[in-house]
């Protein structure tokens, strides 16, 4: 499988997480891989590359993400996940590298590992992760999409037991879990409260905001704090 990836989109990810890379799974390597080539990745685009079942994915797209490889924009059925470090979506490479791969892809005699067509070749934004274009057209979620948004749910939900029904918990509690919640996937104040069951107006005064603050979680949108949809991801560390 992992012969099939482009030797430029090997050499981007080696680039960005070093030795790291050998230690995965051929799968997991190919979840990076496309997130590589086209932006974002998700559970139903890796069908089209694994013969795994969708639960399977979706636990190692999250291991993945705890892993800091992968960040997760946690919009449940719809989940995409992009590379948590530089890639050539974030990086905006001109069209000609883009085509460039496309046919290093080609000249390895295989290329049932890529989209059927060139579309996700074009320089546009319709294949990154603020555009649902990518996605399929219905809305009624497969059987193992619904399977892997239960697991996804229960994971948060288990994350955030330190507090949930707790009363009142100090604040290193509450910040400890709230890291936890965040670490490799973007939350929303809403989001947030609603899995402590914590008003979220509090949690976005008394914590998220400090926390953005002194470095420990980035924002989605660090440019417009007050987006209505602002979301937060626990900051790598160095």
């Amino acid at each position: 499988m992992v012969s099939l990836i482009p030797d430029s989109t090997l050499k981007r990810l080696r680039g960005s997480f070093g030795g790291e890379l050998d230690a995965l799974s051929p799968g997991e390597v190919q979840a990076l891989a496309t997130a590589d080539l086209e932006g974002v990745v998700s559970n139903v685009r890796l069908q089209d590359h694994l013969t795994d079942h969708p639960v399977d994915i979706t636990h190692m797209l999250q291991g993945l993400c705890e892993r800091g490889f992968l960040v997760s924009d946690n919009r449940r059925r719809w989940t995409t996940y992009r590379l948590a470090r530089p890639s050539r979506a974030d990086l905006a490479l001109p069209e000609e590298a883009l085509l460039q791969d496309s046919a290093e892809a080609a000249s390895g005699g295989d290329s049932s590992h890529l989209p059927g067509d060139s579309s996700h070749l074009e320089v546009d934004s319709s294949h990154l992760p603020g555009d649902s274009s990518h996605l399929k057209a219905d809305t009624m979620p497969a059987q193992g999409d619904r399977q892997g948004d239960e697991a996804a749910e229960e994971l948060l939900r288990r994350l955030a037991e330190p507090v949930v029904g707790k009363g009142k918990v100090s604040n290193e509690t509450m910040r400890a879990t709230i890291e936890k919640l965040c670490k490799g996937r973007y939350l929303s104040a809403e989001q947030i409260g609603r899995l402590l069951e914590r008003r979220p107006e509090g949690i976005r005064a008394r914590f998220l905001a400090p926390m953005v603050h002194e470095g420990t979680l980035t924002p989605r949108y660090p440019e417009s704090p007050n987006r209505p949809d602002q979301a937060y991801t626990l900051a790598r560390r160095p």
